[in-house]
C-alpha cells in the first residue's frame, strides 16, 4: 500500500510539472535588433582615421589595422577617413610568443591477447599552445583624448591524441593562434568607440503559472502574427480591467517590448517603469529599464550631432500592394520614395482598402534607409443568408 501512495504521488508531481512546463512555455521570447551603444566612447563621433598600431612585428600591425578598418566600416556607426576624419584611432599592440608544451599520461585498459584479457598501459599524448596578446588605444579629437582602453587576450588550448605526433597535427597553426588572438582584441575595440548590432532578446508575459491571463496570451498571439495594433488593444484592456498588480506589470512590459520593436526608447523606458514598479525587483524589467535607458542616451547624443552637421538621409517605403497610401505623420511634408530628411524618428503609416493599416517608426542616423512593409488582408466573414420560402 505504501508503495502505490508513493507511485500515486510521483503521478500527480509529474502532471504537475508537465502543467508548469507547458505554460512556462506559453511565454514568448522575442529576438529584436539592439544598437549597443560603446562601452568605452560617451560622446559619439562620425568619421575616424585608423592609425597603424606599433608592434615588434609589423605583421601583426598591418593584420590588426586591416580587420579592425573592416569591422568598424561593416558595422557603419563611423565612417572611415583617410583625411579629413574628425577622430583619431592608433595604439599599441604587444603579442608574446607562442609556448608549445608536450607531456603524455598513461592510463590502463584491457585487451584481448591470446583469447585473454590482460591489463595493458597506454598514453595520450598532449600537444599545448599558449599564448598572449594585449592592445591599448586612444581616440583622440582634436588632439584629446575621448576614449581609450587596455585589453587582453589569452589563448590556451590543448590537442590530445594517441600519439604526439598526431597530437601536433591537430593544433591550429602558429597563424591562426596569433589571429584569433587578434580578431578579440578588434572586437574588443570595436564594442569600445563604435555602436554595434546585437539581439535582444525579450520574453513576452503572459501571467504565472497559477494566474494566467487570456489577454496577455491573445495579445502575444496577434504580436507574433505582426498585428501589432491588435496586440496593443489587448494588453491596455489587461491594464484597465485587471486588479493584479503582477498582470498589470505583464501588459506594461509587453507594451514597452513593442515601443522598443519602433524604437521609441523614451516610451519604451516609462512602460518598463511602470511595469518595474507594480513588480519590483523583476529580474525581466530591471534588466530592460537599464538597456533601455542607455539607448535612448546614447540615440539622443547622435541625433544631436546630426543635427549639429546638418546631417540628412534618404528614406524610401516599399509597400505590397504597390498603390497603398503612405504617409509619415509626423511631419508636414508628403512622402516622397527617396526623400531626404534630417535625423530623427518619424512615424510611417501605410493604409490600403481591404488590409489592415501598418504603422511603425523609422530611425534616420547613421543611413539612408529602404524600409519593406507587407500589408496583411483583413478577414471578411460571410454569412449565409437564409432560403426564400
Amino acid at each position: 500500500m505504501e508503495n502505490k501512495g508513493i507511485r500515486a504521488l510521483l503521478k500527480i508531481l509529474g502532471i504537475f510539472m508537465l502543467f508548469i512546463f507547458i505554460v512556462a512555455c506559453t511565454n514568448r521570447t522575442v529576438v529584436l535588433p539592439y544598437n549597443t551603444p560603446p562601452l568605452d566612447l560617451k560622446t559619439p563621433v562620425r568619421s575616424v582615421r585608423v592609425d597603424s598600431f606599433s608592434s615588434d612585428t609589423s605583421r601583426h600591425s598591418v593584420y590588426f589595422k586591416n580587420t579592425l578598418v573592416a569591422l568598424l566600416a561593416k558595422e557603419g556607426a563611423i565612417e572611415i577617413r583617410s583625411k579629413g576624419a574628425e577622430s583619431v584611432l592608433s595604439g599599441q599592440l604587444i603579442v608574446s610568443q607562442i609556448i608549445i608544451k608536450t607531456y603524455k599520461r598513461d592510463y590502463k585498459t584491457e585487451e584481448k591477447i591470446n583469447g585473454k584479457k590482460v591489463e595493458v598501459t597506454k598514453y595520450n599524448h598532449y600537444f599545448r599552445k599558449t599564448l598572449s596578446a594585449t592592445v591599448s588605444y586612444q581616440l583622440k579629437k582634436h588632439n584629446q583624448v575621448i576614449s581609450g582602453n587596455t585589453f587582453q587576450s589569452q589563448f590556451d588550448k590543448t590537442w590530445v591524441a594517441d600519439s604526439r605526433p598526431d597530437a601536433a597535427a591537430k593544433a591550429l597553426s602558429d597563424d591562426l593562434v596569433i589571429n584569433q588572438s587578434l580578431n578579440k582584441l578588434v572586437m574588443d575595440i570595436l564594442h569600445g568607440v563604435s555602436s554595434h548590432q546585437t539581439d535582444m532578446h525579450f520574453t513576452l508575459q503572459i501571467g504565472s503559472v497559477f494566474n494566467r491571463n487570456e489577454g496577455l496570451k491573445t495579445g502575444i498571439e496577434y504580436f507574433q502574427q505582426g498585428l501589432y495594433h491588435q496586440a496593443i488593444s489587448y494588453w491596455e484592456q489587461v491594464i484597465n480591467k485587471e486588479a493584479d498588480p503582477k498582470l498589470k506589470a505583464a501588459a506594461y512590459f509587453n507594451l514597452g517590448v513593442n515601443q522598443f520593436r519602433e524604437k521609441h526608447f523614451a516610451d519604451a523606458f516609462n512602460l518598463f517603469r511602470n511595469a518595474d514598479q507594480l513588480d519590483p525587483a523583476n529580474q525581466n524589467y530591471m534588466a530592460a529599464l537599464s538597456m533601455t535607458e542607455s539607448s535612448q542616451l546614447f540615440e539622443e547624443q547622435v541625433r544631436s550631432l546630426d543635427s549639429i552637421n546638418g546631417s540628412k538621409f534618404s528614406l524610401t517605403v516599399a509597400v505590397q500592394p504597390s498603390d497603398s497610401q503612405i504617409r509619415i505623420m509626423n511631419i508636414k511634408e508628403k512622402y516622397q520614395p527617396g526623400m531626404a530628411l534630417a535625423s530623427g524618428q518619424y512615424k510611417i503609416q501605410v493604409d490600403h482598402s481591404g488590409y489592415y493599416p501598418d504603422t511603425r517608426s523609422v530611425t534616420l542616423n547613421r543611413e539612408d534607409k529602404l524600409i519593406k512593409v507587407i500589408l496583411k488582408k483583413t478577414l471578411v466573414f460571410f454569412v449565409k443568408s437564409p432560403a426564400l420560402k
